[in-house]
């Protein structure tokens, strides 16, 4: 806690948003891989219930690359009564620093393809192929609403784009 922050936590912040600017679009994020404990989903859905109540009108998953779960996971949401506007966080991996950090720090499984490719230059179009298709499934599925975790790179975010509209 902050000593000069007259709120002991987000939620505490979010409400006083949400009562003082309805309007305000207040986003949390949420973690779809929650879906492989029923201890961790449960416990990750009755957070967001509480954040939804708290004025949280967006919620931006964490990366991830098993479209069924995520499918799965918006489902559940809809199922506990979350209303509020899930958004898909796609990563294209377009270079080796991303593709550690994922499968060394995140410990999220890949496909082989990302293994395959020896430059940057080779994982940017398995990343950026994979993404476009990670997209499309998931538009197939019902799923409208996407953020890219893109870190700035304004090129990625075109090829993304230009190959989904």
């Amino acid at each position: 806690m902050n000593k000069n922050s007259a709120y002991t936590s987000a939620l505490e912040l979010t409400q006083f948003l949400n009562n003082k600017l309805p309007d305000l679009n207040i986003l949390y994020s949420c973690h779809p891989e929650a879906i492989t404990s029923e201890i961790s989903l449960q416990n990750e859905l009755s957070l967001m219930k509480t954040k939804e109540a708290a004025g949280c009108k967006i919620f931006i998953s964490q990366i991830f690359f098993d479209n069924t779960m995520f499918v799965q996971f918006v489902n559940h949401c809809r199922h506990a009564g979350i209303k509020a506007q899930i958004r898909a966080g796609i990563m294209p991996i377009v270079n080796k620093k991303q593709l550690t950090f994922v499968k060394n720090i995140l410990k999220l499984q890949l496909p082989n393809s990302f293994e395959r490719a020896s430059n940057d230059i080779q994982l940017k179009k398995i990343g950026v192929r994979f993404a476009l298709n990670q997209i499309n499934m998931l538009k197939k599925q019902g799923i409208t609403d996407f953020h890219f975790f893109t870190m700035d790179n304004l090129d990625t975010v075109k090829l993304l784009i230009d190959g989904v509209l």
